[in-house]
């Protein structure tokens, strides 16, 4: 057999054995899965331990997806809230509360953030050290997800209080919006089933950035209104008090039609457009939006 044959032959042979091996480790571990061993950690885990990482992977998923396009995902952010949010009037009364000159951080309790941002700037300086700067002042006293390494703190995630909230704010017109996911509504459904509930609110509410950004502007639509329904409108808005939006006859489409065309000429009026939105949709039928998801044995979410 001339030399080019056997390697050719060699070469096959070695691809085949391989494959093969692949295919036996593959059908094991897919075993081990329906028995409900976790290969990763190579142990069954309790309950708690399957739900302490479905809660961080939760976030690890978010972060790492958006990683991979930062383009798209740049100020894309997630937020740990100290407080438990599975009540809608417990949130209803943090927005309530809420000092307009106050960040939203500040005004929801958040103690650690991960942003897409960092993410760009820790790949910089672990590329180029001249562009490394101290990451530790970054978020002021708050505690970064991202670790030296830019690879995600797991180790922190995996031993979140059970009663804290993920509270994710997205890029461009969604940039004034964001969605509460509390752990404790993590729910088991099935043998490798959970749900988890979550809600949206206009951080006009409760951050003095955006409600800065929105002051002054004339929040315009098509539907045209004369300047005595406009007068009206202002003068609803001055007599409208949170427990009459009842998220039925006055819920967040009652309330977006109510600012339609209006000039929001004071931080105070903006504010008010984003806690009266809010409440509006927290007290609808339609919240909390309920997310279901898949975990593995090892409680990692399966991609739908």
């Amino acid at each position: 057999m001339k030399l080019s044959y056997k390697i050719v032959f060699y070469s096959a042979l070695i691809l085949l054995v391989y494959l093969v091996v692949r295919i036996i480790i593959w059908q094991y571990e897919e075993y081990n899965e329906r028995r409900g061993y976790c290969s990763a950690e190579g142990k069954f885990l309790t309950e708690k331990e399957k739900l302490q990482n479905l809660r961080a992977d939760l976030v690890v998923q978010d972060l790492e997806e958006w990683s991979q396009n930062t383009d798209r995902n740049e100020f894309s952010r997630i937020l740990i809230s100290k407080y438990d949010l599975s009540d809608k009037e417990k949130i209803i009364n943090i927005m309530e509360k809420s000092n307009i000159n106050k960040s939203f951080k500040e005004n929801f309790g958040i103690i650690a953030i991960g942003t897409i941002s960092e993410y760009i700037d820790r790949r910089s300086c672990l590329r180029e050290p001249s562009r490394c700067y101290d990451f530790s002042k970054l978020h002021h006293s708050l505690r970064s997800l991202w670790k030296n390494d830019n690879t995600v703190d797991i180790k922190y995630l995996k031993n979140l209080d059970k009663n804290y909230s993920i509270i994710i704010n997205g890029e461009g017109s969604q940039s004034f919006m964001a969605s509460i996911s509390p752990l404790s509504s993590i729910i088991k459904t099935g043998k490798n089933n959970y749900q988890i509930s979550y809600y949206s609110i206009y951080k006009f509410c409760c951050d003095r950035e955006s409600i800065k950004e929105k002051t002054g502007i004339t929040n315009l639509s098509n539907k045209k209104k004369t300047a005595e329904q406009i007068q009206l409108d202002y003068k609803e808005i001055s007599l409208l008090h949170l427990d009459q939006i009842d998220g039925r006859s006055r819920d967040g489409i009652y309330i977006v039609d109510l600012f339609q065309n209006l000039t929001l000429s004071k931080p105070e009026l903006v504010q008010k457009y984003g806690l009266f939105w809010s409440v509006g949709s927290l007290r609808s039928s339609s919240y909390p939006v309920v997310r279901n998801i898949t975990a593995t044995a090892c409680g990692t979410i399966v991609e739908n």
